[in-house]
């Protein structure tokens, strides 16, 4: 085990992974099995984004399928609040460990990232996280 719960898990562990030429990422929780949508809009949306972002997710959870989210600001989030709130199932793919990060794994989601500290140039780690969220969404 990693911080925080976290471990380490190999691409090769998980087909949706196995693509994304990562030997080693960090995971809190299982990766779930099922039809994973990938969800991901704007930092400051407008009303309307915001209310077909939670008509658009709550239809996706009712006929069960997993949510991902970069877990940034904005339509991203909204997208994970939303599914939390209707027991839909979330994988979050944040560039680092932060407070949503927190959030998500106390409401019961799925946290994949490449860093649990930035180590690295924040741009390069939000570059990873949005291809490792690409990987991983149908």
């Amino acid at each position: 085990m990693i911080k925080g719960g976290f471990r380490i898990i190999h691409s090769w562990e998980h087909p949706k992974l196995s693509n994304c030429g990562f030997s080693e990422l960090f995971i809190y929780g299982e990766m779930p099995g099922g039809f994973i949508i990938g969800i991901a809009g704007a930092r400051d949306p407008t009303p309307w984004g915001v209310g077909a972002t939670r008509n658009i997710v709550g239809m996706l959870v009712s006929d069960g399928y997993i949510i991902a989210s970069g877990v940034g600001r904005g339509i991203d989030w909204i997208a994970v609040i939303t599914a939390l709130k209707l027991g839909g199932r979330v994988v979050g793919v944040p560039p680092y460990y932060n407070y949503r990060t927190e959030y998500l794994i106390k409401h019961g989601g799925v946290v994949i990232t490449p860093e649990i500290e930035p180590r690295e140039n924040v741009n390069r780690l939000l570059a990873y996280r949005d291809f490792i969220f690409a990987c991983i969404s149908d």
